[in-house]
């Protein structure tokens, strides 16, 4: 997996599950309001029971300093997961990759 951000893409069967605040600016809240968490939370991305990798929900506005590694925020219709400091970003992993490819996950 390469690239800045990883986008995740969400069904529209889930997207109509979630109780989504549409007045709630993203870059003040941070975090994501489709998951419902926000910073300090934190994730874990699991593969087979094995934790990947793990990061931060992005901060609110206000925040003076960013977090290290992985952050979530949202996207359109999901969520993107980047990391701004390329020396701390752990995401890049060739099982996840090789998983999310061979069940045509990738786009």
């Amino acid at each position: 997996m390469s690239g800045d951000t990883h986008t995740i893409v969400f069904k529209d069967e889930f997207l109509s599950s979630c109780e989504i605040d549409e007045t709630e600016d993203d870059f003040i809240v941070g975090g994501s309001k489709i998951l419902g968490v926000y910073y300090p939370d934190q994730f874990a991305v699991y593969l087979d029971g094995k934790e990947l990798y793990r990061g931060h929900m992005k901060p609110q506005a206000y925040i003076s300093f960013m977090p290290m590694g992985p952050m979530i925020s949202n996207s359109n219709k999901g969520i993107i997961i980047e990391c701004l400091d390329s020396n701390s970003d752990t995401r890049s992993n060739e099982e996840l990759y090789e998983v999310l490819k061979n069940n045509y996950l990738l786009k």
